[in-house]
């Protein structure tokens, strides 16, 4: 029997009727990349869709001929599947079709290497006396995502979408589009090579359903959820009017996102519904999160629902913070510490560097080790950097650095384990490690 991606990934290929977390591997896909209305009658999405089929049908008829591919299996053709976006715009707006940028694909099995796939791209170029040269091996790994069935037009995907947010929300996740994580649809039940205006036609004049994956990334913040049914209340007008709103748990990760900043001991204040409320207070759960629930706004750190601006922190400001909210490591650097298990190591730290970043160098180093830091450029917090430099640790990082400035600094901080003991060594040509 033939291998079929449906069947032996129905979690991916058979979406439910109801949203649900799904987490999508690593996949290898013949794709081709274009721009504008996709109902364009002989546009170029339907050439794209053209040439994917091509490519797909070459692979799997192989077999036929003298050409011999390792590892090869006989298998179904995937389903043509689509990235979806709109420069300038988060998600996709449906009203304004010939603003589409689309990659539109179909998957490979997994003994396609880059190899096979020129192959392919020559024996079809070679037999169908057409030009493949926009078709492109690709390689995409989505990851974390929230998926759902759609069955109708394209142009009620919005109410699809729509369920899929809240659903997510709900169960304590986070949008995460990108430049790479993008809307993406698969289309379960599509004739081959027809318009999605056709196609729609089809459905809403119910000659056929036309029937698709939507399938969105996200990211799971659940470890700050206070549960599915637990909503923050906020005041829209007054004291005593009080509606729900989107889980505090949403509004810590967009803080954290905003200032780039650990939230590890920050003092948060949480208006209460009215002034004369009883019961417990409902944000005890925040101490359990290392956060400080504070009485009034004038001790806070954070006051929700609002948006603090961007690093209105210093270097050593956030550095503090962060300190307050991280017991557990202080703990063991004192044990460490009084061990001497660490006396004299050197330790090379290849992290992110954020205020969490320094309180572990400066409680490794208390413990008696020896701390150097590397960061690539577009994760270093340089208030940090400097902070971390000015107590005179080793610090290879720098938010400005350029490409050839970073494969520097990552030389110069180059590890090396000494297998004959229980340390690690970092060598390295600046600084005292």
């Amino acid at each position: 029997m033939p291998y079929d991606f449906k069947r032996e990934f129905k979690e991916l290929y058979q979406p439910k009727s109801t949203p649900s977390i799904v987490d999508v591997p690593a996949m290898r896909f013949v794709a081709v990349r274009g721009t504008g209305n996709p109902n364009e009658e002989g546009g170029s999405y339907q050439q794209a869709v053209g040439l994917l089929y091509g490519i797909s049908y070459t692979i799997k008829m192989s077999y036929k001929g003298s050409h011999e591919i390792a590892g090869y299996y006989p298998f179904v053709v995937p389903p043509l599947e689509g990235l979806w976006w709109q420069e300038g715009s988060v998600g996709v707006d449906f009203t304004r079709k010939q603003d589409f940028c689309w990659i539109s694909m179909i998957r490979l099995p997994d003994f396609v290497g880059q190899d096979v796939f020129e192959w392919a791209v020559s024996e079809a170029t070679n037999k169908k006396d057409a030009d493949f040269s926009k078709v492109e091996f690709f390689e995409y790994h989505e990851g974390l995502c929230v998926q759902c069935l759609h069955v109708g037009p394209f142009d009620t995907e919005p109410a699809t979408v729509a369920a899929m947010d809240e659903f997510a929300t709900g169960e304590g996740y986070v949008p995460d589009f990108s430049d790479t994580r993008l809307h993406h649809e698969i289309y379960l039940s599509d004739p081959q090579g027809q318009s999605r205006e056709a196609q729609d036609h089809h459905a809403s004049s119910g000659e056929t359903r036309r029937v698709s994956g939507i399938r969105h990334c996200c990211q799971d913040v659940r470890f700050f959820s206070l549960g599915p049914a637990s909503h923050i209340m906020v005041s829209s007008s007054g004291a005593n009017d009080w509606t729900p709103t989107n889980t505090f748990a949403t509004w810590l990760c967009s803080v954290s996102q905003e200032t780039n900043a650990s939230l590890a001991g920050s003092r948060v204040f949480v208006p209460r519904p009215s002034a004369t409320s009883t019961g417990e207070n409902s944000f005890s759960p925040l101490a359990e999160w290392g956060l400080v629930p504070v009485d009034v706004p004038e001790q806070a750190d954070l006051i929700y629902p609002d948006m603090p601006e961007a690093h209105t922190l210093t270097g050593a400001q956030a550095w503090a913070r962060a300190e307050r909210g991280m017991p557990v490591s202080a703990r063991l650097a004192e044990d460490l510490a009084r061990s001497g298990i660490l006396r004299d190591v050197r330790i090379a730290c290849s992290l992110i560097v954020e205020p969490k970043t320094a309180v572990l160098v400066e409680r490794l180093a208390a413990a008696g080790a020896k701390v150097g830091v590397y960061c690539h450029a577009h994760e270093c917090d340089q208030r940090l950097a400097d902070e971390i430099a000015a107590h005179g640790y080793t610090i290879e990082a720098n938010a400005s650095w350029t490409a050839d400035e970073e494969h520097a600094g990552a030389c110069a901080s180059s590890m090396t384990c000494d297998l004959t003991s229980s340390s690690m060594t970092a060598r390295t040509s600046r600084g005292s490690l």
